[in-house]
């Protein structure tokens, strides 16, 4: 699983790319949409959701083993966990046109404090 987790967060640049297209208004042309596109049915096939292998293989009771079903859940988590990295890297670009960017790594520092400590 290390490997397909590793390939999931690799991909966090193109929901920046997204994220930016959508927020920031950043430019994007056609072939770089061709290559998102392509990268996130990459991400969908690794995290193997289990209605689309159903649509593969074949169980003999119909039912889908509980490893396929934690695979699925990891994956989701490790895809949350790039989107995640992706909106701050996009907020920390829209707030820098504001803001100090030491004022945004003090506000980035103590948001992790705060979380870690369980507020």
């Amino acid at each position: 699983m290390s490997g397909e987790v590793q390939l999931i967060n690799v991909s966090t640049p193109i929901f920046v790319a997204i994220l930016a297209k959508m927020f920031l208004s950043e430019n994007c042309c056609t072939f770089q949409f061709a290559i998102m596109a392509i990268t996130i049915i990459g991400v969908i096939i690794v995290i193997r959701p289990p209605f689309l292998m159903d649509l593969f293989h074949e169980e003999k009771d119909g039912d889908v083993a509980a490893s396929d079903i934690m695979h699925f859940y990891l994956g989701v988590l490790t895809l949350g966990g790039a989107l995640v990295q992706a909106v701050a890297i996009v907020a920390t670009k829209a707030l820098k046109v504001k803001y100090n960017i030491f004022h945004i790594t003090s506000i980035w520092y103590h948001m992790h404090v705060l979380l870690s400590k369980g507020c």
